[in-house]
């Protein structure tokens, strides 16, 4: 008997840490989306300047080809910050098996309910054996147990 609780406590224990890693990933996985965020706002913005120096090369303006150069690298660099980071999402995404969590939230769930059952069965023997060695006493009490079904 003992040996089942500790299964149980392990099986327990397992499952916690395995949640807390999950859930430690997805926050990883949260900070990456915002940081995504932010990178394409800083394309969208460098592609906004990049069009602002298009329009005045259109109106006959001189171009500064420093700023004509900086926007170019600005957008090649934050297009390279955005592929990079939305592969590191995906990887992330594909670490975090839900499923495994799911499977064994499941088996732990169907351990303790069979432990449960084990207990209550054996109490029920223990309490008909206390009842039955004091039917000769005038003290004696019918007790009753009942197992509530687990969902």
């Amino acid at each position: 008997m003992p040996s089942n609780f500790e299964e149980v406590f392990t099986k327990t224990k397992d499952v916690a840490q395995n949640v807390g890693k999950k859930g430690s990933q997805y926050f990883e996985t949260s900070k990456k989306k915002i940081e995504l965020l932010d990178a394409k706002s800083k394309l969208s913005k460098a592609f906004e300047v990049f069009g602002r120096i298009q329009y005045d090369a259109l109106n006959g303006e001189p171009i500064d080809d420093d700023a004509y150069d900086c926007a170019i690298a600005d957008i090649k660099t934050y297009t390279l910050k955005v592929e990079e980071i939305e592969a590191q999402i995906e990887e992330a995404k594909e670490a975090a098996d839900t499923e495994e969590l799911k499977r064994s939230a499941v088996e732990l769930k169907q351990e303790v309910v069979s432990v449960s059952k084990e207990v209550v069965n054996q109490a029920k023997e223990v309490i008909k054996s206390v009842q039955k060695s004091g039917d000769n006493s005038d003290e004696a009490q019918a007790v009753e147990v009942e197992a509530e079904p687990v969902s």
